[in-house]
């Protein structure tokens, strides 16, 4: 899986990794150590749109030495 790649290649590289995600991709991203940092929230009414965006920034400790 791409994620496992991912996550593997930082780990390797000793590096922190960062992303934003929604609600649902969330979830899946926690199962591969990512933490959530914030939540947002955007009112998309001043664009004609009847909806509440929800973005979620997660954060991924390194488990590596970088070399």
């Amino acid at each position: 899986m791409l994620l496992e790649k991912g996550t593997k290649k930082a780990d390797e590289a000793g590096l922190d990794m960062y992303l934003q995600a929604s609600l649902m991709g969330a979830e899946l991203y926690k199962k591969f150590g990512f933490e959530v940092v914030s939540v947002e929230e955007i009112d998309l009414s001043q664009w004609g749109v009847d909806k509440v965006d929800t973005r979620t920034y997660m954060k991924r400790v390194t488990r590596g030495v970088r070399q």
